[in-house]
This record gives structure tokens, sequence and C-alpha cells, in this order.
């Protein structure tokens, strides 16, 4: 190919498979996912990155001070909840990291292989001309842009 090459790899069929059956495993650590509607979306308290100070002092003010909430408040169940999510934020970090490099991977890719493509295309453009069976090739490609044809600028009229 005449352009660079963004990435060059082999991701097999069987790799495919083997880093799914990871992921399930992964998954099958974490039985307490849950999937959310956008309707409890709508309705849940938000907790963004002030909060987490908040929370943090409201827990330490309650194991400070037990006897000051009210009877049926869950200590315990409080502290369950911010280790919960202390613990999946640290994770969240690296699977945001592994999509964002897999959609970057997907995007070079992607971008390799129309590369190429259009360098095939105008090759078998060039061939059509002498040779039948490149023409037909050429013909079904060429569906692809169809009704892409070429735009002329419209410019605003003068004042």
């Amino acid at each position: 190919m005449g352009k660079s090459n963004k990435i060059s790899a082999n991701f097999t069929p069987k790799d495919k498979e083997g880093v799914i059956k990871k992921m399930g495993e992964a998954m099958a650590l974490m039985p307490f996912l849950v999937n959310l509607t956008s309707e409890d979306r709508k309705h849940l308290r938000k907790m963004g990155p002030k909060s987490s100070a908040y929370v943090q002092q409201c827990l330490e003010g309650a194991i400070a001070f037990p006897g000051e909430l009210k009877s049926n408040f869950n200590l315990a169940e409080m502290q369950k909840d911010v280790e919960l999510l202390k613990n999946l934020l640290g994770l969240k970090v690296q699977l945001d990291s592994l999509k964002e490099k897999v959609d970057d991977t997907i995007m070079a890719a992607g971008a390799d292989a129309m590369g190429a493509a259009d360098e095939v295309y105008q090759s078998l453009k060039l061939s059509a001309k002498g040779n039948a069976g490149v023409k037909s090739a050429v013909e079904l490609i060429s569906i692809r842009f169809k009704g892409q044809g070429n735009f002329t600028e419209v410019k605003p009229p003068s004042n």
C-alpha cells in the first residue's frame, strides 16, 4: 500500500472468542451489577467528582458519631456501598481505557482498510478501460458511490 499503515495486527476468531470468554468470567465475578433504564437514571441522585468528598466525609462522620444517626440507619450498608463504589471506579478507569483503545484500533483499522480499498479502486478503474472483466468489477464497486456525484459550490448572490 502506498499510504502509511496505522495498524498491522491479527486478531483471529479464536482470539476474539478467548477475550469474550474472559469478559464473561469477569462479569461472573460481579453478579451484583445492575442495568438501569433511562427512566431509572432520571430519578437517581447523581454523584459527581465533588460528591466523592461529601460521601467520604459523611461516612467518617457516621463512623465517629453513630449515636447521632437515626436508629434505622444502616451504617454497615453505607460502608459497603462506599467500598463498592471505590472499587468499581478503579475498575471503570481500566475499562474506559480498554474501550478507548478498542475504539481507536477500530478507527485505525477502518482508515487503513478504506485507504487500501481506495487504492485498489483507483487501480482497477485505470485497468477497466482495457479489460472487460475488470470493468464489471469496477461497476459493482462503483455502486458504493452512486448518488455522490460532483457537487458544485453554490455561491451566495452578490449584493
